[in-house]
Parts: structure tokens; C-alpha cells; sequence
């Protein structure tokens, strides 16, 4: 494949997103709160051209900062940056933004007293590392969605615990193979939740290319004597309101009729409670054919494709899943090693391991897609 700007397989970046959070990493040492978002925009443009200027550097800040778009956010924001309903960040004249806590332990080795990361040691003109040190697998818990040339890359987030189970696994095991790796990581794990199919994950891991069906979350609610459908999550990636929502998906399926059986469609989503729209069934439709045609004709099913490509000693390659794990700690070997000048690969290969145990106790969370092997019934509720 040629060279583009698919994320690098050691820490997940693409070079615009390494830059934006190096420099936000340096503007926060000099100033430890928040930073407008043009400030920190300004301080990757002041070490070079950026291709997409300005709003590819933003949006990429904002994407690391957005909880619906990344398993775990590397940057902490305040102000509007956008929202699950499409809707886009306010002006980065308005909006500020600083180092995150997870977005720390990609950075956290560089300039170690005991000994500076290779990484580090090669930093070009601008002082920017041409790869972070990583203390967790960032391409597979944060995912990355490039659309580079002949390198396009597709890999959605999975949970921080199952990844590093993966990688410890892989550690003690480096021969383990993709129904190894699949007995820690089940599938992917989206911020968004929902519900994945898990049919074809097997072949999509162990080839690195494949394509997958996102479902929403739903319930059946039947209490006040009606019966209506209650989506309380979404596939990743789909927003909720405006024109290009899923509720107008679901409003228009309904009045051209390729969804019978709808009575009323009501958002009742809040901040206080989240995610919850109510899909009103007409007396005497079933349920279940009334989801499954929201699932044929609206975005409350969508195919995600899966691609694993990302750059490998500079070049832009498809990998599999265990390709992406074993090149993750490799890279974390190396790099405890230049940290620490051990030449045990024994003692090494511990530190590494204690590292990921480390940010599994500190940052992991519970999974919150669920998995299923085929279309499984409707959860079923009450309000």
C-alpha cells in the first residue's frame, strides 16, 4: 500500500493528531488549565504546514475530546465541542482545551531522567517525536478513521480491560492465535454502546478487512397500556437529531409507509437521562416486525466496515488483529528497555506487562456494547 496518513501501529496517531497533542501536551506545561482551542491550533501551525490547515488540526482536537467519537478521550475540553446529534464544535475562538488524564499516558515516557525514549531521541526539527511511547494500545482502544489515499483505515474502538488482556496474553504467548485473542476481546466497544453482530468478526480480525452490523439498543415498553419501542442506544457514528438524524430516519420510513405499524415517534432524550427515544406501535402490530423493518430501512442498523491498516516502518500496510497486538508490544518492549537500560527481555517484558495492568486499573471501564452471535430477541422494559 502506499504511504498516507493512516495511523502509526505503535501508538494509533496519525502524524496531524500526534502534533496537536504534543503541542497541547507543551502549552499545558507551561500553562497547566485549560487553553483556548485556537491557541493550541496556533502552537501546531507554528511548527509547519498541516495539510487541511486550521480545520483539520481542530478537528482533530475535538474528535480526541469527544466522548461519542473515542472509547477513552485523550483531550479534556470545556465549551461546546458538538454533539452526538451532529451538530459541530462552536468556533476554537470559543472553545478550550487541555491534556487529558488518558490522553497523559501516551506521552507519559518521554523525557524520563533514567533514560530518554528512542522516540525522543529522533524528534525532527520540530521537536515533535515521530511516535509516542504509548503505555496503552491506543489504535485498538481509541480506534481511527482515515480516509488516506490507498491507505484508507477503519478500526473501531474496543474496551481498554479486553485489549490489554489481549496484549498480555499475546506477551505470554506470542504464537496465540485469533480465537486466542477473541477469548479477551469478543468485538469492538463502542462509546455509543449498542449492540454488534458478531457473525463475521472472526474472519475480519484474523484477514484485517471485513464488515460488521452495528444495531441500536432497544426495549419494549408496555406500560400505560400502550406498547412502544424504546431506543436507549445508538450504532456508532449515527446521530440522533437534525435532518440527517435517525429520528427523521424513522419519521420518514414511517410516512412512505416501508415501516408499518407506527403509531407516533416521541425524543425524549435529556441530559438528565440520557438517550431515549420512544417508537409508538399502532394496537395490533407486532413489535418485533416493526423493529426489524426500523433495522432494513433507518440507521438503527448499519454495516461498519473493519480495516485494519496502519503504518508499519513507513509504510501503510493491512494487518490482523494479532499483527496489531504483536507490533503494540514490541514497540512497549523497546521502549521500556531504552527507559530503563535493562537487558533482561525477561525483566522487560515484566515491566510492560505491569505497565498495562496499571492503566487497566486506573482508566478501564465495563464493556458497553453487547455482543451477539445473530439477531437476538427484543429486550423487553418498562419506563
Amino acid at each position: 500500500m502506499a504511504r498516507g496518513v493512516a495511523p502509526d501501529v505503535r501508538d494509533g496517531m496519525t502524524p496531524v493528531a500526534r502534533r496537536a497533542l504534543w503541542e497541547l501536551a507543551e502549552l499545558q506545561a507551561r500553562t497547566p488549565s485549560h487553553v483556548t482551542s485556537a491557541r493550541a491550533v496556533d502552537a501546531v501551525l507554528s511548527k509547519g504546514r498541516v495539510d487541511g490547515g486550521r480545520r483539520a488540526i481542530y478537528r482533530e482536537l475535538v474528535r480526541m475530546a469527544s466522548d461519542w467519537e473515542v472509547r477513552h478521550p485523550l483531550v479534556d475540553g470545556l465549551g461546546f465541542l458538538g454533539s452526538i446529534d451532529g451538530e459541530g464544535a462552536a468556533s476554537a475562538d470559543y472553545t478550550q482545551l487541555r491534556l487529558g488524564t488518558v490522553g497523559g499516558e501516551l506521552l507519559r515516557d518521554l523525557g524520563e531522567d533514567d533514560a530518554a525514549p528512542e522516540a525522543e531521541a529522533q524528534a525532527g526539527r520540530d521537536g515533535v517525536p515521530p511516535v509516542l511511547p504509548a503505555r496503552f494500545p491506543n489504535l485498538l482502544v481509541n480506534g481511527s478513521f482515515s480516509a488516506a489515499t490507498e491507505a484508507a483505515s477503519s478500526v473501531p474502538p474496543h474496551n481498554l480491560r479486553e485489549v490489554v488482556d489481549a496484549a498480555l496474553a499475546y506477551a505470554d504467548d506470542p504464537e496465540i492465535d485469533t480465537d486466542g485473542l477473541m477469548r479477551h476481546i469478543p468485538g469492538p466497544d463502542f462509546p455509543t454502546g449498542g449492540a454488534v453482530v458478531a457473525d463475521a468478526l472472526h474472519d475480519a480480525y484474523a484477514a484485517g478487512r471485513g464488515s460488521i452490523a452495528v444495531r441500536a439498543t432497544t426495549q419494549l415498553d408496555s406500560a400505560d397500556g400502550t406498547r412502544a419501542l424504546v431506543v436507549t442506544e445508538l450504532p456508532f457514528m449515527v446521530s440522533k437529531g437534525g435532518r440527517g438524524g435517525v429520528v427523521a430516519d424513522i419519521r420518514r420510513a414511517a410516512r412512505g409507509r416501508k415501516v408499518r405499524g407506527i403509531q407516533a415517534i416521541d425524543d425524549q432524550s435529556s441530559a438528565a437521562h440520557g438517550l431515549r427515544i420512544v417508537v409508538e406501535v399502532l394496537p395490533g402490530a407486532d413489535p418485533d416486525d416493526v423493529l426489524e423493518g426500523l433495522y432494513e430501512h433507518t440507521r438503527l442498523q448499519r454495516r461498519l466496515d473493519l480495516d485494519l491498516v496502519a503504518v508499519v516502518d513507513g509504510q501503510a500496510r493491512r494487518l490482523s488483529l494479532r499483527d496489531v497486538i504483536g507490533h503494540y508490544v514490541e514497540h512497549r518492549r523497546a521502549v521500556v528497555a531504552q527507559r530503563t537500560g535493562l537487558r533482561s527481555p525477561n525483566r522487560v517484558l515484566d515491566l510492560v506487562k505491569d505497565d498495562l495492568l496499571n492503566i487497566a486499573e486506573r482508566h478501564g471501564d465495563a464493556r458497553r456494547s453487547e455482543i451477539r452471535q445473530a439477531a437476538g430477541p427484543m429486550r423487553r422494559g418498562t419506563s
